[in-house]
C-alpha cells in the first residue's frame, strides 16, 4: 500500500501513465497484455495503484484513502491475477471470441449527497471482478479497434511472418500499428503488383 495524502495527488501522478481517455486506458491494458513490451521493476511496483486508478476512472469507485493515509489498492498478487485475466480478455478480443462479463456480487445504486445523484456501487472485496468488468465495459465501446498488426515482419523470411503487435487503432479502418508497418505493407504490395506486370 502506498502512503499518499489525497486522491487528487494519486491522479496527478498515475493518470498520465494509464492515459487520460478511455481509449488510452484500453491502449495501456493492451500493452500490458502483450509480452513484447516488458515491464520495469518500477512499473510492477506501481501496478496495483495503476489498476486502482483505472477502476476509479472507468467505474468511479474503488479508490479511497484509508484512515491511516494509505490508498486502498489491490495487493501485488491480486494485481498479477488481474493482468492474467486482462491478457485472456485481450486475446479473446483479438480472436473475436465471446467474453463472459463477470458478475459483481452486490451490485446496487447508492445516493450520493455531494453530487445529489444516484451512482452505481458495488462491494470492493473482489478487485479482479472490478478490474475485469471495467475492461469488458471498455471492450464494449472500443473492442472493434483492438487489432493485431498484419504488416510483413521486419526482414521476415517467410510470407507468413507478420509484425503481430497488438494495438488500439485510432479509426476502424486502420490495419497497421505504425506508419512504419503501413509503409512496409504498401511496399510489399507494390512490389507484388510490379512482379505481375
Amino acid at each position: 500500500m502506498k502512503t499518499v495524502a489525497t486522491v487528487r495527488q494519486i491522479m496527478k501522478q498515475i493518470a498520465p501513465r494509464i492515459g487520460l481517455t478511455p481509449k488510452k486506458h484500453l491502449d495501456w491494458i493492451v500493452k500490458l497484455a502483450t509480452d513484447k513490451e516488458p515491464q520495469t521493476p518500477g512499473d510492477l511496483m506501481n501496478q496495483p495503484l495503476c489498476i486502482a486508478v483505472f477502476i476509479f476512472l472507468e467505474r468511479r469507485e474503488a479508490l479511497r484513502i484509508e484512515h491511516d493515509g494509505k490508498a486502498n489498492v489491490p495487493s501485488q498478487g491480486e494485481a498479477e491475477e488481474i493482468v492474467k485475466e486482462w491478457k485472456k480478455i485481450i486475446r479473446a478480443v483479438i480472436n473475436h471470441e465471446s467474453i463472459l462479463k463477470p458478475r459483481i456480487r452486490h451490485d446496487r445504486i447508492d445516493w450520493r449527497e455531494a453530487s445529489e445523484r444516484y451512482v452505481e456501487a458495488c462491494d470492493l472485496d473482489d478487485w479482479t471482478t472490478l478490474a475485469t468488468r471495467a475492461l469488458v465495459d471498455l471492450v464494449l465501446r472500443y473492442g472493434n479497434l483492438v487489432k493485431i498488426c498484419r504488416a510483413p515482419a521486419l526482414r521476415g523470411k517467410k510470407k507468413k511472418d507478420i509484425c503481430g503487435k497488438w494495438f488500439v487503432a485510432d479509426r476502424p479502418n486502420q490495419d497497421h500499428c505504425s506508419s512504419t508497418c503501413r509503409s512496409r505493407a504498401a511496399t510489399k504490395a507494390k512490389r507484388a503488383r510490379d512482379r505481375k506486370k
